[in-house]
């Protein structure tokens, strides 16, 4: 095993340091007059949004609050217009006690208003970070090079900026799909990634070997995600659905895992029930109304549920993760410092989802930064076509040429899956890996699941 503070993880950041050096100078094709029809499109839309905003009832009466110092993109003009104006009751409140007129808040308010405010805040973004960004960035014959670090997060993880490629847009799908489509392959060839299933659950269980856990990872009929939606929202299995699954797993697992507690996951599961219109399976009823029936009537009860829920993920499902939690943390106040399974030390002030936290996603990070050092080297050595382009948390991206491709997957699923294991001997359960590619000549948005040939 890498002890702490060993050569051996001094030169995974060395390697990984060379390695990335590679990446950025292969960089990534854009088309960029496509960015700049967007561009301008966007702009247009943005003016309407704008304009319409204005014209609504509640337009008006900032008009008259403000006048010529009107700012749309003023928070402390849009907080007291809607709470001292309209007297609306806020949803959520700043780290200072003040009524927050920020996305989630105006989200849960959910008025015609606020939804126009936030399309307008989407569109900037989109305009301002993202396209301009990109655009900004590429050279002139359209590649771009972002930069990748090794040495800016605490958690031993990576950054990247110029632009920052780890944060284009996937959850918002207009979004998605204007930038994403704006990263295209080199002629003949496919844009996509291999990214490691469950990274940082799989990095957890290094630390804490609860055997529930790795029970989970191990037995493929097994859904940790499918049995909390059973769980949070009282399911039968045969009545989850692909959307109570993810409420399940972003609402109420990750954030568990992650240090977060049962009143906060409660409203954003209650939420969710409107917000994604969830229903029961077998018979489309909406789940409110079926919760209605097993005695769940207000979100107060609802909320307890979920404090009930809490209890027996930690006390019962996860018990032996929940005491490794605990004494980890116990470890960092008489020490000072964290110790990876990497061979990192993190010291200082930390609080204790931090304590708890940065150890899973620097050694999840790690798993990807050698398998990236080895590929990179492999397809240089080889002198394939296929490159290595970019990384975004546990994925490495390709620019891969089609005749290639089978071969680099079965490649990267040896070094990702197998090889790995033999260089670290802590990893306590099997590694798997997904694909996603485009076309031949497809941008990065059409990506779509590739199998991965056996080894």
């Amino acid at each position: 095993m890498i002890k702490s503070l060993s050569r051996q993880a001094y030169q995974l950041l060395h390697e990984g340091a060379l390695a990335l050096a590679k990446v950025e100078r292969t960089g990534m094709r854009i088309d960029l007059n496509y960015c700049k029809i967007q561009r301008r499109v966007v702009d247009r839309k943005i003016k309407r949004e704008k304009e319409r905003l204005l014209e609504s009832e509640e337009g008006k009466l900032w008009k008259k609050l403000y006048g010529n110092k009107l700012n749309i993109n003023s928070s402390d003009q849009l907080s007291k217009l809607l709470y001292n104006e309209l007297k609306i009751k806020p949803s959520k409140v700043t780290t200072k006690g003040r009524a927050s007129s920020g996305d989630e808040a105006l989200t849960m308010i959910n008025s015609n208003f606020t939804k126009k405010i936030l399309s307008i805040r989407k569109l900037t973004k989109l305009k301002d970070t993202f396209l301009e960004g990109i655009i900004n960035h590429a050279g002139v014959d359209g590649v771009l090079h972002p930069f990748f670090n090794l040495h800016l997060v605490k958690t031993f993880r990576s950054s990247a900026d110029s632009p920052n490629f780890q944060n284009m847009p996937i959850r918002h799908p207009e979004m998605k799909k204007i930038i994403r489509r704006a990263f295209i392959p080199r002629l003949g060839c496919r844009f996509g990634g291999v990214d490691i299933a469950g990274a940082e659950i799989r990095a957890a269980t290094f630390y804490h070997c609860d055997p529930n856990m790795i029970e989970y990872i191990c037995d493929k009929t097994k859904d940790m995600h499918r049995d909390m939606a059973m769980d949070c929202y009282m399911l039968k299995q045969e009545d989850v659905t692909d959307d109570s699954r993810y409420c399940a797993k972003n609402k109420f697992v990750f954030p568990q895992f992650y240090g977060d507690y049962y009143v906060n996951c409660a409203n954003n599961l209650w939420n969710a029930i409107d917000q994604m219109k969830l229903i029961r399976k077998t018979d489309s009823k909406p789940l409110k109304e079926y919760l209605k029936e097993q005695g769940i009537k207000s979100y107060s009860k609802f909320e307890k549920h979920i404090q009930d829920v809490e209890d027996r993920f930690w006390n019962e499902r996860f018990l032996v993760y929940a005491k490794w939690k605990k004494s980890w943390y116990k470890r960092y106040l008489k020490k000072g410092y964290i110790d990876m399974l990497t061979g990192f030390r993190c010291s200082g002030v930390m609080s204790r989802n931090d304590v708890i936290n940065y150890p899973v996603q620097g050694v999840s990070f790690h798993l990807l930064l050698w398998s990236l050092i080895q590929m990179v080297d492999w397809l240089e050595k080889e002198k394939y076509e296929t490159k290595v382009i970019g990384q975004i948390h546990d994925e490495m991206t390709f620019d891969a040429l089609d005749s290639e491709l089978m071969g680099v997957l079965k490649k990267t699923k040896k070094v990702m899956c197998h090889d790995i294991r033999e260089y670290w001997d802590f990893i306590n359960v099997p590694l798997d890996i997904e694909a996603k590619f485009s076309g031949i000549d497809d941008s990065w948005y059409y990506k779509t699941k590739v199998e991965i040939p056996e080894g």
